[in-house]
């Protein structure tokens, strides 16, 4: 939920966020979410990561271009933040 109302997400959406928890504090590469996300075998840009991730950021984030949840690593990947308790 976001202030107070339910956030809908995409079935591949709801899989980042998945392996995101699952792997809170940790961060997860690109490549990690293109073989975990939609399979070694398919063919998926880092920028589709990207475009998903900027997607759920705004979707759950009060400021999704200053994210308190999920946080970019440039050039590597992205991690959830383990504070979420606390915010």
């Amino acid at each position: 939920m976001k202030k107070g109302i339910e956030v809908v997400l995409t079935p591949k959406e709801f899989d980042i966020l998945a392996l995101l928890v699952e792997h809170a504090g940790q961060v997860v590469t690109r490549d990690e979410f293109c073989d975990q996300i939609w399979g070694a075998d398919v063919f998926v840009t880092p920028r589709v990561v990207d475009t998903h991730i900027a997607t759920l950021r705004k979707k759950l984030e009060s400021e999704p271009n200053r994210p308190k949840y999920i946080h970019s690593l440039r050039g590597v990947g992205y991690k959830l933040d383990t504070n979420l308790a606390q915010t």
